[in-house]
């Protein structure tokens, strides 16, 4: 199984979006000082107030490595670095871990059709979305808790 490579016609042109992205950014940096979020907890959007005065922590999810990533994918990544720079540009110290979800029903199910454990099948994936993360020039994430670090 080889990566569909990021220089080709159909890869590149899927990356219009990022325009978008682009202009998301530029509007969190301006609103930055009255940043207002939704918060699912109390369904209210609230001012966004760091926990610890000049530190923010994001926990974001990764990627789940059964495949490789597809632009609707690589879109989340794109913001999630979006959002940490512009946070960072704010003065703010950014704490961002990634998780990698490397066994779940279709990992398990694919890595026996392909007569490999786990950890061979996702092996391959999972280097090519840090290939990825790196040809979009998002930051690296302090860390990247894998979901068979912490299963029984």
């Amino acid at each position: 199984t080889t990566a569909p490579t990021p220089t080709s016609t159909v890869f590149l042109e899927k990356f219009k979006f990022i325009a978008d992205d682009f202009f998301l950014f530029y509007t969190i940096i301006i609103f930055l000082g009255n940043m207002k979020l939704f918060n699912y907890l109390t369904r209210k959007i609230q001012t966004f107030k760091p926990l610890k005065k000049g530190r923010v922590g994001l926990y974001t999810c990764g990627p789940t490595v059964y495949n490789f990533a597809h632009i609707g994918n690589l879109r989340t990544y794109i913001f999630e670095d979006l959002l940490r720079r512009a946070l960072e540009l704010a003065g703010l110290k950014v704490k961002l871990v990634m998780n990698i979800t490397d066994v779940e029903d279709k990992i398990i199910r694919d890595s026996k059709k392909a007569g490999k454990n786990i950890f061979e099948f996702t092996k391959p994936y999972e280097k090519a979305f840090f290939g990825y993360l790196k040809l979009l020039n998002i930051k690296p994430a302090f860390g990247h808790p894998r979901a068979t670090a912490h299963t029984k």
